[in-house]
Order: structure tokens, then sequence, then C-alpha cells
């Protein structure tokens, strides 16, 4: 049996150290660590853990909102005929325009709370495995900054390419 650590509490520190120092000749690769040193490592191993984690975490968002422009561009740009008609029988831009955001803004909460129902099992799991409790806590401000970016990247991934398809056109025809 191996041990990665043995923590060791005594009463005199220099004979405790002379012992402890005394082992290591005898294992090679044994280190002697005060408290303090010990402390110091986990909170470094800690805080390198965190950075990696958020920088994983910054990707996995990074790709999420790069699918879901890319999806909601592609699909905008396939109602390109659609929006066209609506043109020719005598719809303007403004309403046009006003229609396509008033889609996006109606579906993306419904989108949302579709993505929030398929993860829900899985942090709910989480959740209980980690605190206990099924209910898993989620902050207010980053849930709201999430939602508020999810709305912000749908408008500006339909607005976008609806406007450019109508504003190409309106200068042929």
């Amino acid at each position: 049996m191996t041990f990665g650590e043995i923590l060791v509490r005594g009463s005199g520190t220099a004979g405790l150290s002379a012992e402890l120092g005394r082992l290591s000749g005898r294992f090679p690769g044994l280190s002697v660590a005060s408290r303090s040193v010990l402390n110091a490592q986990a909170q470094q191993q800690g805080s390198q853990d965190s950075y990696i984690n958020n920088l994983v975490l910054a990707a996995i968002a990074l790709l999420a909102a790069v699918s879901l422009v890319n999806t909601l561009i592609v699909a905008t740009v396939e109602r390109r005929e659609s929006l066209l008609l609506l043109r020719r029988v005598g719809a303007t831009s403004r309403q046009l325009a006003s229609m396509t955001a008033w889609q996006s803004a109606v579906l993306s909460p419904i989108g949302v709370g579709l993505g929030a129902a398929a993860g829900a099992a899985t942090l709910a799991c989480a959740s209980r495995a980690l605190t206990g409790s099924w209910m898993p806590y989620i902050p207010v401000s980053p849930a709201l900054a999430i939602l508020g970016t999810i709305l912000a990247l749908t408008m500006t991934a339909t607005l976008g390419p609806a406007a450019m398809i109508l504003r190409t056109s309106g200068e042929r025809g």
C-alpha cells in the first residue's frame, strides 16, 4: 500500500523535523514539508484547476455560440424566398424586420427552456451527488447574463441576414 501524503502532528517541531529528516534518508522520494508549504501547494493546485475548468467552460460556451449563430443564419437565409414573396405582396422592410424580430424574441425563450429541460436530468443528478440535494444552485446574475447573451446572439443572427436579404432584393427589383 502506498500513500501520497502522511500528515504528522507533534509537540516539538525541532525533534519531529529531525526524525522525519532521518526517514527521508531511508526512503528515496520522501519529502518533508510544513503545514504552510502544504497549504500553499494545495492553494496553487486549486487555482490551476479552477483556471483550466474556466478555460474549458469558455471553449464549450464559444462553440455553442458559434453553433447557435451558424444555425440561425442558415435558417434565415433559407427563408429568403418567403421574405421576398411577402415583400412582393406589399409588406414593407420594416414590417418584415419586425416580424423576424418577434419570431426570434418568442422562440428564444422556448429554445432556452427546451435546452434547460434537456440538461436538467444531468444537472440534477450531479447536484445530488455533490450536495445531497436534487435542486442545483444557479446564481441569478450569471443566468441572466447567459439569457441576455443568447437573446442578443439570436436577434443579431436573424435580423442581420434578413436585413441583407431585404436590402439586396430592394436594389434588384
